[in-house]
């Protein structure tokens, strides 16, 4: 699911998704959830975040932490001819621990198969007895 679980409105939703897949999936079928960890805060200047780099754009966010949410500002520069332009873009993303993801799919009734770090995203692979 790449990283938008954590674009779900409400830890209940996550919930829910949980369930309705484990309510449709055959036996032995795999669930793969990978997504941002923003339960830790971070400070400081650790909040500004490299996201991508080329010629012709630049692209860094800005974390600001809430007690359930991450507000996410995109900062966007882009080149085009001699002149560069900026663009900006706000939005929350729900802050999710890896072990209530894990938690709450074993509720579900998954059988956890991994849960550990993938690059930069924390990943959870989960079967249907």
């Amino acid at each position: 699911m790449g990283d938008t679980l954590t674009h779900l409105p409400h830890h209940a939703d996550v919930e829910t998704l949980c369930f309705d897949v484990f309510s449709i999936m055959r036996p032995r079928g795999l669930f793969a959830l990978t997504f941002r960890d923003f339960s830790q805060e971070v400070t400081g200047l650790d909040r500004i975040i490299r996201v991508n780099s080329d010629n012709d754009r630049i692209m860094t966010c800005l974390l600001d932490y809430e007690p359930n949410h991450v507000v996410v500002t995109d900062l966007i520069y882009e080149r085009a001819d001699a002149a560069w332009s900026l663009q900006k873009h706000s939005y929350k993303k729900l802050r999710i621990a890896p072990s209530f993801v894990a938690e709450t799919m074993t509720q579900a009734g998954f059988v956890i198969e991994r849960n550990g770090n993938v690059g930069q995203l924390h990943a959870i692979v989960a079967a249907r007895p």
